[in-house]
């Protein structure tokens, strides 16, 4: 084998070649998001409580917990800020039904080789990992939980590639085997049956989709809903042609053209994206841009965060049912109530985003 794997691997080839290439062959750096921070920082209060929990039967405070980041430095106050505020509403209705005897390991590191034998994490021969948040057992049940801190749906394909992985290293024949997703932000638990069948064809999908990389020689770009996430959208090449070959005459004539087209205009519409958040980020710290045809300028607004509940209380006051995170049933509300949402939001969060969600109501 050249490579080695992971669900979070596998996943990101399969979403673009070029992105995994970049990532875990040529090893070039990422920053990590703000929102990827606070989910580690998450996982590692977690970790800790429930260890606690288990040997001393008692919660720590949040302060007296050693959270660090992948450097080894103490996380930002804003993260430890915003995964401490995730924990104490989680902790309210999901702490009491953890069962500490039922816990057989936290955070624990997978990896096996490619005859399938177990190895340590960090050997040199290891061919498939996995770091699994929890895993309990009851009997003849064994049930992988997995946190999740982001607003995503979870994926099915990485309850199965874990429960895959424990197959391998024990024998579950005779074993129920199940998986929850425990969402520390919105509260969801999501729950999956993983059969023998679902073992067996994930490892089939393992195996095939690790002969492609293995045999990849080309890495090519392929665009799709992440490109405007991806670090690494100024060494993508189809990127940079989307951006040189602009060509406002377009005669789309076939298929294949039209799909060209659309590549070229996904990409475009990426790159604009980008560049104005960079410009509005300059235009806030230096003041407008003057261009040959007008001038280029952002109102700052402080205000820029809806406070939700005052939100939700005014909408009550003129009887329109919002859902949550604004949310809205846009086929039940009548014209003459978009003018209600208008007015409710404009003194609740900056103009421009007013204005942002009015449009997207009334589209």
């Amino acid at each position: 084998m050249k490579y080695q794997y992971s669900y979070s691997r596998i996943k990101q080839y399969l979403q673009c070649p070029l992105s995994f290439k970049l990532q875990y062959i040529d090893k070039l750096p990422i920053p990590k998001s703000k929102a990827l921070l606070v989910g580690s920082c998450v996982h590692q209060i977690l970790e800790q409580i429930v260890k606690s929990l288990i040997t001393s039967g008692s919660i720590p405070e949040i302060f007296m917990l050693n959270l660090i980041d992948d450097n080894g430095l103490p996380f930002q106050p804003d993260v430890v800020e915003e995964a401490t505020m995730l924990w104490d509403k989680y902790k309210v209705s999901n702490l009491q039904i953890i069962k500490l005897h039922e816990i057989a390991s936290v955070e624990a590191e997978f990896a096996i080789d490619h005859n399938f034998k177990q190895v340590h994490w960090l050997d040199k021969n290891v061919f498939f990992r996995a770091k699994i948040d929890r895993i309990d057992e009851n009997e003849d049940i064994l049930n992988i939980i997995d946190y999740k801190t982001g607003y995503n749906e979870p994926d099915i394909f990485q309850a199965f590639v874990y429960a895959w992985l424990l197959s391998k290293i024990r024998d579950l024949s005779n074993t129920k085997i199940e998986i929850t997703f425990d969402n520390i932000r919105t509260l969801k638990h999501t729950k999956y049956i993983v059969s023998d069948g679902n073992i067996c064809d994930v490892e089939n999908f393992i195996f095939k989709t690790v002969a492609l990389i293995e045999t990849d020689d080309k890495f090519e770009a392929v665009p799709n809903e992440n490109c405007s996430f991806c670090h690494f959208y100024n060494d993508c090449p189809k990127m940079q042609r989307a951006i040189s070959n602009v060509n406002t005459d377009i005669n789309i004539t076939s298929q294949e053209l039209a799909e060209k087209a659309g590549e070229l205009l996904y990409m475009a519409e990426i790159w604009v994206s980008k560049c104005k958040d960079k410009l509005k980020k300059w235009v806030d710290e230096n003041g407008c841009v003057s261009i040959s045809t007008g001038t280029y300028q952002f109102t700052t607004c402080q205000n820029t965060i809806i406070d939700t509940e005052k939100f939700i209380q005014r909408c009550h006051e003129n009887h329109i049912n919002p859902n949550p995170m604004l949310n809205i049933d846009k086929a039940k509300l009548k014209q003459k109530q978009f003018s209600h949402i208008h007015e409710l939001v404009k003194d609740l969060i900056s103009i421009e985003d007013g204005a942002r969600i009015f449009k997207l109501l009334k589209a």
